[in-house]
């Protein structure tokens, strides 16, 4: 598809903004002349980390509460708009789980929901993993750090328990597996 079979944006409007997220509603025309508006998300672009040490991995198993529900998943984090998708990541392991590493690998990077969101994730894999004095969490955050083994993983994975992150995240590390 060409660019000129794109639509235009006439308007664009934040009709929501916190800390978090902006939400935004957008006039748009297309090449027909047919205007429509669209809503959307911003987010700020995010982390996955998939902390490996030996032959566990390090998850994060908290409560999510738009699904009301406790989700095990790679630990993620919402990067700071001045900083390196690296310095996020490395950020995010030591403020969520404890743990740092001097060994980080970029194994790839997704959108997150292209329909609703502009939001890019990117995945890293660190291994050799060690406990660090430092632990912030995010006010109110219970975070119960969870080590699995691939089949677990995979088993959660399979059972219908895993949110989408996780599933990327975890695809993209198998499909990279016999090049780490």
């Amino acid at each position: 598809m060409s660019t000129k079979h794109l639509p235009k944006t006439l308007s664009s409007e934040i009709i929501y903004k916190d800390r978090y997220l902006k939400v935004k509603k957008d006039l748009l025309i297309n090449p027909q002349g047919q205007r429509r508006e669209y809503v959307y998300i911003q987010k700020p672009d995010a982390v996955i980390i998939i902390a490996q040490q030996d032959d566990l991995f390090y998850l994060a198993r908290e409560f999510r509460y738009p699904s009301k529900q406790l989700f095990t998943q790679f630990p993620l984090e919402s990067k700071e708009e001045s900083e390196s998708f690296l310095k996020c990541a490395k950020r995010g392991l030591m403020e969520e789980m404890g743990l740092e590493s001097d060994n980080w690998r970029l194994l790839g990077s997704f959108f997150t929901d292209p329909g609703i969101s502009d939001q890019i994730c990117q995945v890293f894999l660190t291994k050799n993993v060690r406990k660090t004095q430092f632990e912030h969490k995010d006010e109110g955050e219970q975070i119960e750090i969870t080590p699995l083994k691939s089949n677990d993983i995979e088993e959660l994975i399979n059972s219908g328990k895993a949110e989408s992150w996780t599933i990327a995240a975890w695809e993209i590390y198998k499909s990279r597996a016999d090049r780490i």
